[in-house]
């Protein structure tokens, strides 16, 4: 499982989804017909939930603000039970090995150091490959939430 999405790429899919559920199927009602009130209030349900995700991202650290999104919504719904508050309903997309850990590619110039802080958080290294500055290691979830001592 490759979990390298770029910044842009991730609001875009935020913005198609909250565009699709705002304005619905883009079907309009036919003359003298009205939306079904669930209808609208699901968008209205829908709108405040990203709502309420985007600000916490906008509060996310600096460390944080570089992994995707779903790493930290699973750590958070494997603490909590929830992804956040304002969405009791959302679920993390990723799926755990069988083990419970999570595959991930870490952009990175490799050195000793990277690869010893990702086997002393528990991660076992799949591959290393210093001349394209990625080492792909498997992560226990339980660590997801913490930080490598990187930057």
């Amino acid at each position: 499982m490759k979990m390298q999405y770029s910044f842009t790429n991730q609001w875009l899919l935020v913005v198609g989804v909250a565009g699709s559920l705002i304005l619905g199927s883009g079907e309009l009602p036919t003359y003298g017909q009205s939306q079904h009130p669930l209808a609208a209030s699901a968008r209205l349900n829908a709108v405040q939930q990203i709502q309420a995700l985007m600000a916490d991202k906008a509060h996310w650290t600096k460390a944080q603000q570089k992994l995707d999104s779903q790493l930290i919504f699973h750590a958070r719904f494997k603490a909590t039970g929830m992804v956040h508050p304002a969405a009791p309903q959302l679920r993390p997309s990723l799926t755990p090995e069988a083990d419970g850990r999570i595959k991930v590619d870490i952009n990175a110039t490799v050195t000793p150091d990277l690869e010893a802080a990702v086997q002393t958080a528990g991660g076992t290294i799949l591959a290393s490959l210093p001349g394209y500055h990625l080492a792909p290691p498997t992560r226990p979830g339980v660590f997801i939430g913490r930080n490598l001592p990187r930057d």
